[in-house]
């Protein structure tokens, strides 16, 4: 009667078509070792192609993000300049390539971008106007080429005239070039007389897409 009665079930239920079988008998399911272990390596060897990718891709990002954040800096402090209808000084300090500051403040004198204490510090309105290379992970100033008024071997400045926007001296220009740690990348940002910035590739060998050559 028992062999009769799983028989019966098992027809009817292939008439309602929900036939349920069983595993067989020794028989696993899921992974083994081996599969796991080939899916790792796998795994691994993929991870190992795209980690040169990713890692250029981060650099470019960085320099992009800080030769973008100057020029915007030098187009805020013309504009400042011609807003508040006053002469406005940016002025850059250097000690190496990976110490250094760039600020403005209103006048037509140097300010001090590194001291925060200092009586003339970096700012507007008592709000610091700087950036500072400790900001910068991964890129160093590399080169900086100028003819702008160098009160000593270290630093440089340049004044906005409000009228126009200009430099109040007509030949000051210059710029400024990042590289990436790495050596890969390189963006320049420049600076002219007429006060337009523009960022562009000094190096075509290290350009980064997206920006002419200078």
């Amino acid at each position: 009667m028992t062999a009769r009665k799983a028989l019966y079930t098992i027809v009817l239920n292939d008439r309602e078509g929900n036939t349920e079988r069983m595993p067989e008998p020794g028989r696993q399911t899921g992974f083994t070792i081996v599969e796991l272990l080939i899916t790792l390596v796998v795994v691994v060897l993929l991870l190992s192609l795209a980690a040169p990718s990713f890692s250029s891709l981060v650099q470019k990002r960085r320099i992009t993000s800080i030769s973008e954040q100057l020029a915007s800096f030098l187009v805020i402090a013309q504009s400042e300049s011609v807003k508040r209808n006053q002469q406005l000084t940016v002025t850059f300090d250097s000690n190496n390539a990976t110490d250094w500051c760039i600020g403005m403040a209103l006048g037509n004198a140097l300010c001090d971008c590194a001291n925060a204490a200092a009586a003339n510090y970096c700012e507007i309105d008592n709000v610091a106007k700087t950036i500072v290379s400790t900001s910068v992970r991964n890129v160093q100033l590399s080169g900086i080429a100028d003819n702008l008024n160098q009160p000593n071997a270290s630093s440089a400045a340049f004044t906005y005239d409000p009228v126009r926007g200009l430099m109040v001296n007509p030949a000051d220009s210059g710029s400024f070039t990042f590289l990436t740690d790495n050596g890969k990348f390189s963006l320049q940002v420049e600076v002219s007389g007429t006060g337009r910035v523009d960022v562009c590739n000094p190096d075509s060998s290290k350009k980064v897409v997206g920006f002419d050559g200078c």
